[in-house]
Order: C-alpha cells, then structure tokens, then sequence
C-alpha cells in the first residue's frame, strides 16, 4: 500500500467522523491539501550525512496537513502534522534530533509524534514505527511501516 493510499483512507474515516458529529462544536482540522512543489532530498540528504528512509520521505511529501489524531489499538495517537508555512528541512532536521535523544542506538531515528507517554519514532534503515519511553529504556515495536499505522488509525474507540 503506498502512502497516499494509506493517509486517503485515514483522512475518509476522519471525514466520516466529522459528519457523524456535525452537530457538536468539534475543532474542524485542517483538509488535507496535496503538494504540489517537490522536496529537494538529496540536498537535505547530503547536510545530514546519510540517506533518509523512502516512508519518512513520503510521509513528508504528500499532503499538507495539521496533526493527525486517532487510536491504533485503543491506544492514543499522535502524529505531527507537515504544514507550508513550516520549514520542511528544518523539520526534517529536528525530527533526527529528538529520534537521538533515546537509548536505541542501532540506527538514526525520526520522530514521528507520541502516544502517551511514548514517543513514535522511525526508524531510517527499516521504517518501523517504534514506541520508546526513554526514561525507563522501554521501546515496543508498533508498526512495520508508517503507512501500516496510518491505515490502521481509527478516529474513536
């Protein structure tokens, strides 16, 4: 499943949601929009050092969009959300930075968004989705793919 694929389905469910409760004064996000200008990758590639996962880069290159909020197996999700008025490179940069502020050192991770009390980082050689309390050196595996928990994200219990 492509990512596209995976955001349009959460996005229809979220959609649903929203006329399903038409009549509460719910906050109304933000539609998501597609992008039309592409990321220069190689060149952030080539500042950080090494190669960035194909899913990160997807993720971050589809649709403009405000958080994404929802449940993946009852529990609370997270994700951040990729705005235009955002610098792209700059989020790209700090979501490598707090993936390193972790135990896991295996490979480089980017922060994806939380679960509380658990941050949602991927990691860049696979695309697993992980969750890590980095207070207690707790890590689970959530997701094989960022799409995977895109899919899978429900908008109530």
């Amino acid at each position: 499943m492509s990512m596209k694929e995976a955001f349009d389905i959460f996005f229809e469910k979220r959609d649903k949601f929203y006329e399903k409760y038409e009549d509460v004064d719910l906050p109304l996000p933000m539609k998501p929009i597609i992008q039309t200008t592409t990321v220069n990758f190689i060149e952030i590639e080539d500042k950080l050092g090494f190669k960035i996962h194909i899913s990160i880069k997807e993720f971050l290159s589809i649709y403009w969009f405000d958080k994404i909020e929802g449940f993946f197996k009852l529990h609370p999700v997270e994700l951040s959300g990729i705005v235009p008025e955002n610098n792209l490179v700059k989020n790209i940069e700090v979501g490598f930075l707090v993936g390193k502020e972790h135990f896991l050192k295996d490979n480089k991770y980017w922060y994806l968004g939380c679960s509380d009390p658990y941050s949602l980082l991927i990691n860049n050689l696979t695309g697993e989705v992980t969750a890590v309390i980095n207070d207690e050196n707790k890590s689970i595996h959530i997701a094989d793919s960022i799409e995977e928990l895109i899919k899978n994200l429900e908008c109530e219990i």
